[in-house]
């Protein structure tokens, strides 16, 4: 369970740090990122520019939590998440 728990919090690092970079990225090339992509290129920068900002403060958030939150906390979010979404998915099979 140790292990588990110092997982879970590598893999919000790890993920927060890939938000930023993402973010970064979409912040100073928005046309780049889009054509590296392959989808289509907008004519403004604009909607790039704020997926961008929105992606960095979700990075940055992973960031400044990852230590507010326990492991313990963690594990308990995902099991109430999903026990809340059992009888949802046994009615779709």
């Amino acid at each position: 369970m140790a292990i588990m728990k110092i997982t879970i919090k590598h893999l919000l690092v790890i993920d927060g740090f890939v938000n930023l970079l993402l973010g970064v990225l979409l912040l100073l090339f928005p046309f780049g990122v889009a054509s590296l992509l392959a989808v289509p290129v907008p004519d403004t920068h604009f909607y790039p520019t704020i997926l961008g900002a929105v992606i960095f403060g979700i990075g940055l958030a992973f960031l400044i939590e990852v230590d507010e939150v326990t492991p313990e906390q963690i594990l308990t979010f995902l099991n109430r998440l999903t026990e809340g979404n059992k009888p949802y998915t046994k009615r779709i099979r």
